[in-house]
């Protein structure tokens, strides 16, 4: 009881100890609106970490799309139809974030921050898959 009197402090700005009564303490008792609460609450917490680790974020996002394109280069050159469908399919949803972060910038300085980092992350991406090939073929 006391975790939903918590819960119903935080949505609606009363304080905990107010007592609640009728069809909206038994709203804000229902499980459905606790899950929504917590959603909401993981997904701001998500999005906070999201945008303080944004360059970090956009360089693993840049060295796995790099790599998961020339996998898909490699692919195509040696006829692998179904892998490639499937790298192909992925890689824009790889993409989505960093682009997301670069039209939000309206700020020059912040996108040109967002494409060092993304060129730096595909410098690594492909030189990775060099060596592993090198590795492979060898």
């Amino acid at each position: 009881m006391a975790e939903a009197m918590d819960l119903k402090s935080i949505q609606c700005g009363f304080d905990s100890h107010s007592a609640y009564h009728g069809p909206v303490a038994q709203w804000l008792e229902h499980p459905s609106y606790k899950r929504k609460v917590v959603s909401s609450i993981l997904t701001r917490a998500t999005i906070h970490i999201m945008n303080f680790k944004k360059y970090l974020i956009v360089f693993c996002l840049s060295v796995l799309a790099d790599f998961v394109a020339s996998c898909y280069s490699y692919l195509i050159a040696h006829e692998w139809v179904i892998s490639q469908m499937f790298l192909g399919f992925s890689l824009p949803f790889i993409n989505f974030l960093s682009v997301k972060y670069f039209i939000d910038n309206k700020d020059t300085i912040e996108r040109l921050k967002i494409t060092f980092c993304c060129a730096s992350g595909m410098a690594i991406g492909s030189t990775v898959m060099l060596l592993l090939l090198k590795d492979i073929v060898n």
